[in-house]
């Protein structure tokens, strides 16, 4: 791991931090990042996509999230039209990795999954680097809409990407 993903991954509340306290809405992170946070804190940092439906893979279980919202959030990010070529769009089959999907429509995936249910904050952890400049555009306007709810935190290690946040941060690992 590097500074950077640290420093999301503890936002998150997928790992404690070494020292301090983290919070996201008034809770500590791990806390937020559980239980009702499944709803405060949206996290996309892997490309991890499970043997199951589209859908599955999008609410994770997750109570109270329509079809609707999910189609409304998968649109959102730019998949609306490779989920109308699939053979049972929403009810496609996924395997572990994402096939049929490609690379990108994983990453896309994986960020419709991180706010799906509109939480508090959204952090998207390197997965923004490696799309191409239309899809990360389309995915961008997205994340910056002036309605959505979240406060975003970008993780890259990329000046262009950065350059799009109203604040950055560098973090330099020293070894």
């Amino acid at each position: 791991m590097d500074g950077k993903s640290d420093l999301a991954r503890v936002i998150a509340g997928l790992q404690k931090p070494a020292h301090g306290l983290v919070q996201v809405g008034g809770f500590d992170s791990v806390l937020a990042a559980s239980g009702r946070g499944s709803r405060l804190v949206g996290y996309a940092g892997e490309r991890e996509v499970f043997c199951g439906t589209l859908r599955e893979n999008v609410d994770l279980g997750r109570a109270g999230i329509s079809q609707s919202r999910i189609r409304e959030v998968l649109g959102e990010v730019g998949l609306s039209e490779t989920i109308l070529r699939l053979p049972d769009a929403l009810q496609t089959q996924l395997q572990t990795g994402g096939y049929p999907l490609t690379a990108s429509q994983v990453t896309q995936l994986v960020i419709a999954r991180a706010i799906v249910t509109e939480p508090k904050a959204v952090i998207i952890n390197g997965l923004l680097d490696e799309l191409t400049p239309q899809v990360r555009n389309k995915i961008w306007e997205c994340l910056k809409s002036v309605d959505a709810p979240w406060t975003l935190v970008v993780c890259t290690n990329r000046e262009d990407i950065a350059s799009l946040c109203d604040s950055q941060i560098s973090i330099r690992s020293i070894r």
